[in-house]
Parts: structure tokens; sequence; C-alpha cells
């Protein structure tokens, strides 16, 4: 089996999406350890019941701790909350590659730029255009995204390998990648 493209994945928000992208990373050994971080135990909890995490936490720093990369798994204006609570975890020290869901890009540039001072460069905002009418990580499903389009919106200052890790990522979980400003998304 090849070597797994990620040591640690960290998924905030285990719903639908982080849910699907955490169930494909088992199946497709895209992670050697797959953990995650919540509000609610309950749904963290079924995540490892279903086999799609390792370890869980309440705890946002116990989560991150040594992950490779994050994915926010939650809708835009929750991201944004998730955006800050990384920066008081992280402060502006070196971080690892962050990408997220959220179907908005420019309101989490802002947030990123004002919590920052600038848009980090491991920061890679991702958009997946997959989806289901039922939601939450009961409803998550392996192959979600297989033959679905997943837009990137790299900044100027965001760096070639954190895209690449994050392209990696989706193309692994089966998407098509492809690339576009914030504003062109947006």
């Amino acid at each position: 089996m090849p070597r797994p493209l990620l040591n640690k994945l960290c998924i905030l928000g285990l719903g639908l999406i982080g849910g699907s992208l955490a169930a494909a990373a088992r199946k497709r050994g895209l992670a050697s350890e797959i953990h995650a971080w919540g509000r609610r135990e309950s749904t963290l909890a079924r995540g490892v019941e279903l086999g799609y995490i390792d370890a869980y936490s309440l705890d946002l720093a116990t989560a991150i701790k040594d992950a490779d990369l994050l994915l926010i798994g939650t809708p835009t204006l929750i991201a944004e909350d998730v955006l800050a609570k990384l920066h008081e975890v992280l402060g502006d020290g070196s971080m690892p590659v962050i990408t997220d869901v959220a179907s908005v890009k420019g309101n989490l540039q802002r947030k990123a730029e004002s919590l920052w001072g600038a848009m980090p460069s491991q920061l890679v905002l991702g958009h997946p255009i997959a989806g289901s009418e039922k939601s939450g990580v009961d409803a998550a499903l392996e192959d979600l995204f297989v033959d679905h389009r997943v837009i990137l919106t790299p900044c100027a200052q965001t760096n070639a390998d954190a895209v690449a890790l994050v392209r990696s990522l989706w193309q692994g979980a089966g998407a098509d990648v492809v690339e576009m400003s914030v504003s062109e998304h947006d």
C-alpha cells in the first residue's frame, strides 16, 4: 500500500461534508490518522463508531496537535468563528495547512486577514460542489466527492506546497479540482 498523503488529518466540524471527507480518506488511505473536533460529543463519538475517525477532542488545541492538515467542515458563518478559534490556538507562529468547505470565500479571506494581519500562506480556501439532501455524519458518503468539482481559491501569498497538498487530498477523494480567484468564485 502506498504511503498516506498525511500523517494526521483533523476535521473541524464532522457533518455531511467533513464526515464524507473523513470516510473517503479512511477508505482510500489518505491519512495515517484522522481526528476531529466539534461542539457535540455525540456527533464525534458517532464518527469513531462509524470508523471515519480514529479519535476526537472537544478541545481545539488537543484535536489539532501535530496535524498536517486542518479541514474546516462547517458552514460559512461558523467557519469564520473557527478561524478565530484557530488564531487563538495557533497565534502568529507556524501553522499546519488549513482549508475549508464553506460556500463563500470573501468573508473568510477578510476574516483571516483581520486575524493574522495578512492572508496566511498555509490557508487554502476551498469549496467542494457536492452535497446531499441529508445532513450530519450519519449521512456521510465515502464517494460523495467522486466526479464532483472542488474549487480552490489560493491568493498570491498562498504557499504552492499547501495548495498542492489540498489539491492532492481532494483528488485522492475522487474530486476534480480547479482553481480560481476568490472574486471569481463569489
